[in-house]
């Protein structure tokens, strides 16, 4: 059986209000003006006699002059930093595209003749949004741009695919028809449309297929223009980083546009000083999103260079400290550890961004620690435990949150054993609340939803804030500990142990306070590996081809159950796997995994 726990996902109104409010009532007084604007312009604008649309087609020059030579080189670069399966994968995904099957999120739907979809298509009813995001940011022309070698590229996918669906796109996309701000001109995914018209751009003026494509200058002008008056600010977080480096491209690209050029870096450098934390970590602490914004910074460091513009201190180091963060956060197996909202293949993998960086000579060497982050690894080489020793994310941005208070990810001879749970996807139904509880993490739950609720897509109740006790990597040991008061009221302490010798690992729950309620403490493993009961009270870990791993050890008194559970590597996708879930009513509990001395 599968256990995603629907009791704790099916909150009632009361309860989704409560923690609505919860959530409102940390957002920062810039978010809110911000989130009080955007609705403001969705429920105004289009009830308004004005074309706007016409107004900002009636701002963008008969006459443009555009740069694209250095974002060229900088999508050369990129490309060539990508893993050949990146590329081909793109280049399938493109032929797909052509023959009018469009995938996302592991969604596919059939386009019309002219490659379009219509938001009112039946075949996105139960399609998340992030879809839709997706299709209108062009990530189409990504594909294209960054497919496999450059023979590939033929110009009659120009001609024959990329021109009239680009042209059929254009013509249905106007700025203040009804809802446009939650369809067709979404900040977030115009900050994208611009990037990827930009670097398609590029290819084409490299290639001198752009002088008879005017319409596509004149509507990434127009893109532009809508995200200077659309930065978000309510929204805040890694958005904010995007719609930076959107204006600052196009800032770049068209000569005479200082003003997007200046907004985009003073965003940049804002987010520089906000948004990233002492070890260099993004302050959301998602391995994923912590990729994505990385390689806007490189990006913009590269461009930068590129078109002869100074490089303000604050990006440039921004750049360099999270390059030296992911290079640390790197496991035995380099994938990311999929912390909070984090999945495989939406960014560029933990490799590629670090070629990438190499590329550009932002090579920071050595070994940091990454507490402000609150990552802690314990143990060497390809047998490694991450332990989650942080908060669950900043005050006012809870959205990316998971509720993995001290819990843990574990690799044995370079593979993945104990697993976080990833991402199915971000709309509010049982399996969005399951992934982002405790109940979905290595760490321990009292009572049914404890120790922070979770609701909707992006609700975060009461806060908890752990305290790292000792960390000691060299002596292999760490304790982090934190109180909880909304455990049924009470306050009750959970402190987690841990301690690293040569092949194994030691873990010590306890649990302080007035506890009436079960406790329990689990371990996802990882689909490639088994678990079994080995016949003295043990479990034994192996991969699927039956070689072993190692073993759990459980105290002899708590009851173990082995059971399924799902993980989400990939937005939209979902494997079974074991899990042990130990159950006790006493405040204490130690477990063990030792690697196999044969293996």
């Amino acid at each position: 059986m599968t256990d995603t726990n629907p009791d704790v996902a099916r909150h009632g109104p009361l309860t989704t209000a409560r923690l609505g409010l919860q959530t409102v009532s940390r957002l920062q007084p810039r978010q809110l003006a911000g989130v009080l604007e955007r609705k403001a312009r969705h429920a105004v604008l289009p009830r308004l006699p004005v074309d706007f649309d016409d107004r900002y087609e009636r701002r963008v020059p008969g006459t443009l002059r555009v740069s694209f030579a250095g974002v060229a080189d900088n999508s050369d670069l990129l490309r060539d930093c990508l893993e050949p399966r990146t590329r081909v994968s793109s280049r399938s995904r493109l032929a797909e595209f052509s023959e009018g099957r469009l995938a996302f999120l592991g969604e596919e739907v059939r386009l019309a003749s002219d490659l379009t979809i219509d938001w009112d298509d039946d075949q996105l009813t139960d399609v998340p949004l992030l879809w839709w995001l997706k299709y209108q940011s062009l990530e189409v022309l990504s594909w294209f741009v960054f497919g496999d070698e450059e023979p590939a590229r033929d110009p009659a996918v120009v001609s024959n695919t990329l021109d009239p669906w680009l042209r059929a796109f254009i013509s249905t996309t106007e700025i203040g028809s009804p809802d446009y701000l939650r369809r067709d001109w979404i900040p977030h995914a115009v900050s994208l449309r611009i990037m990827h018209l930009c670097r398609y751009c590029a290819w084409l003026a490299a290639h001198d297929m752009l002088a008879s494509r005017g319409y596509l200058l004149t509507f990434l002008y127009k893109n532009a223009l809508f995200l200077r008056n659309h930065v978000e600010h309510g929204v805040g977080g890694n958005h904010l980083v995007e719609n930076a480096v959107a204006l600052l491209m196009a800032g770049l690209v068209f000569d005479d546009n200082r003003d997007w050029l200046q907004t985009g870096l003073t965003v940049l450098c804002e987010t520089a000083e906000t948004q990233f934390l002492s070890d260099g970590g993004h302050f959301e602490r998602s391995p994923m999103y912590h990729v994505m914004v990385l390689t806007r910074y490189l990006t913009a460091v590269d461009l930068l260079d590129r078109y002869g513009r100074p490089v303000p201190p604050a990006v440039r180091r921004t750049a360099r400290d999270a390059t030296a963060f992911l290079r640390t956060l790197s496991p035995p197996d380099e994938r990311i550890p999929l912390l909070n909202d984090a999945v495989f293949d939406e960014m560029l993998a933990l490799t590629e961004v670090l070629r990438y960086a190499d590329a550009q000579s932002i090579s920071p060497s050595g070994h940091r620690e990454l507490a402000a982050t609150g990552y802690y690894w314990l143990g060497t080489g390809d047998d490694r435990m991450l332990v989650d020793g942080g908060a669950v994310g900043p005050p006012h941005l809870p959205g990316h949150s998971h509720v993995d208070l001290l819990s843990i990810m574990l690799w044995l001879d370079g593979q993945r054993v104990l697993t976080d749970t990833g991402v199915y996807q971000y709309t509010a139904d049982d399996r969005r609340i399951y992934a982002r509880s405790a109940r979905a993490h290595n760490t321990v739950q009292v009572g049914a939803s404890g120790p922070i609720e979770v609701g909707g897509q992006y609700l975060m109740g009461a806060r908890v804030e752990p305290e790292v006790v000792s960390y000691d990597p060299e002596e292999g040991r760490f304790v982090g500990q934190y109180r909880c008061p909304g455990w049924s009221s009470r306050s009750i302490r959970h402190t987690r142990a841990i301690s690293a010798e040569p092949g194994l690992w030691t873990v010590s729950d306890t649990i302080t306070g007035d506890v009436d309620q079960r406790i329990s403490s689990r371990l996802h493993f990882h689909p490639d590996t088994r678990v079994d009961p080995d016949g003295s009270g043990a479990f034994r870990i192996s991969r699927q081809s039956g070689d072993t791993l190692g073993t759990v050890r459980v105290d002899d008194d708590v009851p173990t159950e082995l059971r399924r559970t799902p993980y989400f590597p990939r937005f939209g996708v979902v494997h079974e796997r074991d899990a042990l879930e130990m159950t006790y009513s006493r405040g204490e509990n130690t477990f063990t995994v030792s690697v196999d001395a044969n293996r």
